[in-house]
């Protein structure tokens, strides 16, 4: 039985390998720090998936368009269901460039429906924050509005900003097709009354428009607000 030489070890060993296995570095297994190129090219990569979700945004309309004018030039649509969208272009230009004894101009009637609108959506606004101010301040108001503040904490704050711009829209259509003489609500009710479908559908897409602009607004500004929380970009 033969012993080792003197001052060499008992046993032989390879050189030792690093944490994670071999062919990897000691620094291989280790999370690389957030730095802040990292967190820029992250909201970069954001920001184009963002604009390439806005090109869908606006290819999707465009299409039904085009399938809804196919439809009404080959008679599969009749104009007695639905007016075809080149029919309802000149009826929003006519009613534009003229003013109208039965309806006015179309412009006048969006400034009217914009303006009830606003004054509606600031005094609810107002309301709120009045009340958000009064539960902070006291305790007896704390007592009665904090079960309604509680419940309304579980819906998302954007869903808020951006459903109360929508909301406040279709309750416009409803306030100004009861009890209005001027606006777009009183726009499709005298088009009711003369079985004018086009005009009708103009004053729903105006509708829609003004709901999509006010929908782009919110985000833009939630996008601008938020800027600096990195899971929200």
């Amino acid at each position: 039985m033969s012993t080792p030489a003197r001052g060499a070890p008992a046993w032989s060993a390879g050189p030792a390998e690093p944490p994670g296995g071999p062919g990897q570095s000691a620094g291989a297994g280790r999370t690389a720090p957030v730095t802040g190129a990292h967190v820029l090219a992250t909201r970069r990569t954001g920001t184009a998936r963002a604009s390439g979700r806005g090109w869908l945004r606006l290819v999707s309309p465009l299409l039904a368009l085009g399938a809804w004018q196919v439809l009404s030039s080959t008679g599969i649509l009749p104009p007695s269901r639905l007016a075809s969208p080149a029919s309802i272009a000149h009826t929003a230009y006519t009613l534009i460039v003229s003013d109208s004894p039965t309806y006015g101009t179309l412009q006048a009637s969006v400034l009217v429906s914009l303006g009830r609108w606003g004054i509606g959506f600031s005094l609810g606004t107002a309301i709120a924050v009045l009340l958000a101010v009064a539960t902070g301040l006291s305790r007896i108001a704390e007592a009665a509005l904090d079960p309604i503040v509680q419940a309304l904490r579980s819906v998302p704050l954007l869903g808020v900003l951006r459903l109360g711009v929508v909301t406040s829209l279709l309750a416009l259509v409803v306030g100004e097709q009861i009890n209005a003489n001027a606006g777009l609500g009183f726009m499709i009710t005298q088009a009711e009354q003369f079985l004018q479908n086009n005009v009708i559908v103009v004053t729903l897409i105006v509708y829609a428009i003004l709901g999509l602009a006010a929908d782009a607004l919110v985000r833009l500004l939630a996008r601008r607000a938020l800027r600096w929380r990195h899971d929200f970009a």
